[in-house]
């Protein structure tokens, strides 16, 4: 009788699939990438479709199965293609030892169609042994004029302007990283223009540099988050700052007009010098007219001995201080509103800074001077008992003037540079909550400016005695 072959067959398929899953790995280790971010940097002028791809290595000696390759959101304008098939979401997707696969991904968008956000992103997420990692999507939403870093100065990524450069409201603005003016150039931004900052995103206008903000009422320069969703409107630190060093000489102020600056950590910072923190005090000015500073993480209004003008403008809600002034300079303040009723955080630091010292980044204390200052006609007021603090150095000099204000305190200044203060004064506004800090009929600040301003933020006249802070009372 001739022996079976049907038991050592069977042992055979047996040993075969045994070595078979002996030579799988499900281990996420072994997963890698040929980059971490597929950007689609074309900026689309119609219904857009490009195609960017990228590598997913198995560094293993063994099969790797990656359990599932799929796109984070449902509703995505992105599409994938592994290894030659098209579609959303992939499972079981094997890589030979030591081998690699293609994906392909495509977005399908419609930079015209004003309901998208400027940026669209979404993300590709490989499942491998229970651990996931992921490929960022990213692409332009709409047709704007986007800038990308180009280089790194300092350790910051940025596009340098080298050249006199005006943007205007044909196109929203766009910024990656840090868009620099260089020393000797000005940035002009005309009316309606929007310009929107990526995280950790900002505008410096360098040493010798300058930057004219010509907004309008009725068309004011916007800057704000590239999120244009409406769960993003009012949230704070969605980009970093305005920077603004020292001018070469006193012609080169720097001047916002009708300017609406939001959502970021510091709205405008102001220095001589970025790299010294004893230069002089900068012989040109930041002049405020008609803006509106609001929402901030870090501070609306940072100035390190610098020279302001500001009047008929609003600094709003700021997570550290609406306006913080050390290390002395020279500032005059008319008719603004200082308001702080930043809610995403327990503030225990006053809506107003106002100081002659500092500290320099090693540490060392700096003494300046604050010299010729006025601050008139101005609200300061918030949530916290104490909304105006200082911390003067007699080191240093401290020449300023504090008149015809309404102030947040819990005790009175004892200090022959404040007159005519109405202290604790509750000034009425008529809703802090969505940032409307117009004045409510009955309001304490009414008829009790003591200015020449003919008009207010609104464009309002100012008639007979004008009120206190950046608007007037209209019954």
């Amino acid at each position: 009788m001739k022996p079976s072959l049907y038991p050592l067959l069977l042992l055979l398929i047996v040993f075969s699939v045994s070595c078979t899953k002996d030579k799988i790995t499900q281990d996420s280790s072994s997963l890698s990438f040929s980059t971490d971010t597929v950007l689609f940097d074309t900026v689309f002028t119609k219904v857009g479709t490009a195609t960017r791809n990228f590598k997913v290595y198995n560094n293993s000696n063994k099969t790797l199965k990656i359990s599932s390759i799929r796109l984070a959101t449902a509703n995505s304008p992105f599409r994938i293609n592994v290894d030659g098939l098209g579609g959303k979401a992939f499972t079981d997707v094997e890589i030979l030892p030591k081998d690699s696969i293609w994906i392909f991904v495509d977005a399908n968008i419609d930079p015209n169609g004003g309901n998208l956000p400027l940026i669209v992103t979404d993300s590709i997420l490989f499942e491998t042994g229970g651990v996931t990692k992921d490929i960022d999507l990213v692409a332009w939403g709409q047709d704007a004029i986007y800038y990308r870093p180009e280089e790194y100065i300092v350790g910051i990524p940025m596009t340098v302007l080298r050249a006199n450069t005006t943007w205007t409201k044909a196109k929203p603005i766009v910024i990656y990283g840090y868009v620099t003016v260089d020393s000797a150039f000005t940035l002009t931004i005309e009316a309606g223009t929007r310009i929107h900052f990526h995280s950790s995103s900002g505008l410096w206008i360098y040493k010798g540099a300058h930057i004219a903000v010509n907004g309008t009422k009725d068309e004011p320069v916007i800057f704000q988050g590239d999120r244009l969703e409406a769960a993003y409107k009012d949230n704070p630190g969605q980009w970093d700052r305005i920077w603004i060093n020292a001018g070469d000489n006193a012609a080169q102020d720097n001047v916002f007009n009708y300017a609406i600056i939001k959502n970021g950590l510091i709205g405008i910072q102001v220095e001589p010098d970025p790299f010294n923190p004893v230069a002089p005090t900068s012989p040109n000015k930041l002049i405020l007219k008609n803006c509106i500073i609001q929402n901030h993480s870090g501070l609306g209004l940072f100035s390190r001995n610098f020279r302001i003008d500001a009047e008929n403008t609003v600094i709003a809600n700021g997570g550290q201080y609406c306006v913080g002034i050390n290390t002395g300079g020279e500032y005059h303040f008319n008719h603004v509103t200082i308001v702080d009723y930043f809610g995403q955080a327990n503030r225990k630091t006053p809506a107003f800074y106002l100081s002659n010292a500092g500290q320099a980044p090693n540490g060392q204390k700096i003494i300046g001077n604050l010299v010729n200052s006025t601050f008139t006609n101005c609200i300061i007021f918030g949530s916290i008992d104490s909304e105006f603090e200082m911390g003067l150095d007699n080191a240093g000099t401290a020449v300023f003037e504090v008149k015809d204000c309404i102030i947040k305190r819990k005790d009175a200044f004892a200090d022959s540079r404040f007159s005519s203060i109405l202290y604790n004064t509750d000034p009425k506004f008529k809703s802090t909550g969505s940032y409307d800090f117009h004045l409510l009929a009955g309001s304490p600040a009414i008829d009790k400016a003591n200015s020449t301003l003919t008009t207010d933020l609104d464009g309002n006249s100012r008639n007979g005695i004008p009120d206190l802070g950046a608007y007037e009372f209209i019954p």
